[in-house]
């Protein structure tokens, strides 16, 4: 991979994280400022996801013979999602651990096998994205938190620091295809850094 080539995919996955940022921004507002309730915010995360790996499953099965328990991975992660509603918060805690637990899993699975490597940048920003709304669901049901800590241009520039570390990172890299795993592992440690700015 040239310079450019790396330019262009590093601008690309600072502009997902971007993108990412202002999804989990809007949904942490959403969630408690009480246009929607967080059972029925978790309802709907569940189903927008399934759809979601029911759309990279459709992807997946040109290459069916590869895929097979990838395929098995995800129709478990679907489950989990499919699960009826919520009705308790301790009901909405055990689907929480499952769906973690699946897409754990899944993870695991698409990272040790180099047959998945060029799928697994796909589905990273949204199986990271599930785990940290989960996060802000779970914080919406602790009463005795605050649900927003920083105000937004706080939390903004923190963001904004978080996706230009990144970048800089693999900004002089020469060829981003030998730094496959220091990629992944830094889009990860983003998202971490996302989940400790969006959840206390």
């Amino acid at each position: 991979m040239n310079t450019t080539e790396n330019t262009h995919l590093l601008d690309y996955a600072a502009n997902g994280l971007r993108i990412a940022a202002d999804e989990l921004e809007k949904f942490q507002l959403q969630v408690a400022l009480g246009k929607m309730e967080a059972l029925e915010a978790y309802d709907e995360l569940k189903k927008k996801y399934d759809h979601y790996v029911h759309e990279f499953q459709l992807k997946t099965e040109e290459g069916k013979e590869k895929f097979i328990q990838l395929q098995s991975k995800l129709d478990e992660l679907r489950i989990q999602f499919a699960l009826g509603k919520a009705e308790t918060i301790e009901a909405f805690q055990e689907q929480k651990k499952r769906i973690i637990s699946s897409i754990h899993e899944v993870q695991v699975m698409i990272e040790s096998d180099p047959t998945y490597i060029k799928i697994y940048a796909y589905l990273l920003d949204a199986l990271e994205k599930i785990k940290v709304k989960l996060e802000i669901l779970s914080e919406q049901f602790e009463p005795t938190k605050e649900r927003i800590s920083e105000n937004l241009s706080q939390r903004k520039v923190q963001l904004d620091q978080i996706i230009s570390d990144f970048k800089t990172k693999f900004s002089d890299t020469t060829n981003l295809d030998e730094r496959m795993d220091t990629f992944r592992s830094e889009m990860a440690l983003a998202y971490e850094h996302f989940k400790k700015a969006f959840v206390n």
